[in-house]
């Protein structure tokens, strides 16, 4: 699959093959960029080459879990706003817990529902877009008030002057 750069990058990460496809075939219908992983390793290479905008990660993986991999996620100044859905078959409760204390956004449990998934990826994309939007309008927001601030002291400094000079004069 072509990926298109305007398009939001989305990253499976599950060891089980089926249920990467049904995702992938589920948002792939989507208006997405759509990345997979079998483990936490190809994830974190994957990530390498660009981040995505969300990522769906099942719980039960082989050597990395999922748990740990939200750790990695949130501990990370560059992937800690990243939404997290959670794919899992577990659906006890201490895990669900568990999954939000560690920062995801929603808990999909399986068997997948289409629009469960599809609406829950399109809201937290959107949330996502809204707050790096957001960010960069505060970095603009912070720039102009740090000039508007220079001005205002280069005129208080001229003003300074021009008052030292009438004193002077007098």
């Amino acid at each position: 699959m072509k990926e298109n750069k305007n398009k939001p990058l989305v990253l499976i990460v599950d060891d089980i093959e089926d249920s990467t496809l049904m995702l992938e075939m589920f948002l792939g219908e989507e208006n997405y960029n759509i990345k997979c992983a079998t483990s936490v390793e190809q994830a974190i290479q994957i990530m390498g080459e660009g981040l995505p905008d969300i990522i769906l990660t099942d719980l039960t993986m082989p050597e990395v879990d999922g748990f740990d991999f939200m750790r990695m996620i949130k501990n990370n100044v560059r992937t800690r706003d990243i939404p997290i859905l959670v794919t899992s078959g577990l659906e006890n409760i201490e895990d669900k817990q568990k999954a939000f204390e560690l920062g995801a956004v929603g808990f999909l449990g399986k068997p997948y529902d289409r629009l469960e998934i599809t609406n829950s990826v399109a809201i937290n994309v959107k949330l996502r877009m809204m707050q790096q939007e957001l960010e960069a309008y505060n970095k603009r927001l912070n720039i102009t008030i740090e000039q508007q601030y220079k001005r205002i002291e280069e005129e208080q400094k001229n003003i300074l002057v021009a008052l030292a000079n009438v004193v002077e004069i007098k």
